[in-house]
């Protein structure tokens, strides 16, 4: 973890790890739970709801391996492209809620 304006920040290079197939699992996981945990502090410091959910990076994941299974893999392959959608969007709904905040 890298700081900055005081703050602790997920280092550059972790994005490029993701270029390692079965990492990227084990990377969505550490950052599902390092966000789920950022979220506990916010709230319990400044007693604001922020909109994240990390139960769907959970299935997300959850799903993608699920894809390894030959006969399965036509149905999680869909949904785990829905479900990434609304991961995606569920991390930048809160990303803009967390600039927000800062700015004003």
């Amino acid at each position: 973890m890298v700081e900055a304006n005081n703050t602790p920040k997920i280092h550059n290079a972790w994005l490029w790890t993701q270029l390692i197939p079965i990492w990227t699992y084990i990377a969505l996981l550490v950052t599902a739970i390092k966000l789920d945990e950022q979220c506990k502090i916010y709230q319990n410091k400044y007693t604001k709801k922020l909109n994240f959910k990390a139960r769907f990076v959970y299935w997300y994941i959850g799903l993608t391996i699920l894809n390894l299974v030959p006969i399965l893999n036509i149905v999680t392959i869909i949904a785990s492209l829905v479900l990434f959608i609304v991961v995606w969007t569920n991390i930048s709904k809160t990303t803009k809620e967390l600039s927000k905040i800062y700015i004003n």
